[in-house]
């Protein structure tokens, strides 16, 4: 993982985890982001560059005004679930997710770096 940078604006992210069959995937359901990789780890670094993409469009900074919206643990896997289901997966099919967050530090060019995912 990368190392954290000191900036002006650290946010915590709710993000799942999830395995589909060999590959891992990473998600932020609140900004519709997600990341791949051959395991949870790459899956996250995958997800971090992601955000940092979606959060270097000033847009975030007008809609967003640097502050995360704040969801239970359960309300994040639930918009999930929503979001798999409206698009057309079976309750069946539905993933089993691993909640974590993942802390992104953004200076005042919107760098990035990862503190944890806990």
């Amino acid at each position: 993982m990368a190392v954290m940078m000191v900036g002006e604006y650290k946010y915590r992210v709710p993000i799942l985890i999830h395995q589909e069959e060999d590959t891992f995937i990473a998600e932020c359901p609140l900004f519709y982001v997600a990341g791949q990789g051959n395991t949870g780890e790459e899956a996250i670094d995958d997800l971090a560059i992601a955000l940092k993409t979606f959060m270097e469009d000033k847009d975030f900074e007008k809609v967003y005004h640097h502050k995360i919206p704040e969801y239970t643990p359960e309300e994040v896997v639930q918009k999930a679930r929503d979001l798999y289901l409206e698009y057309g997966e079976s309750e069946e099919e539905l993933p089993i997710f691993q909640y974590t967050e993942l802390d992104i530090c953004l200076d005042h060019n919107y760098k990035y770096g990862i503190a944890h995912a806990k």
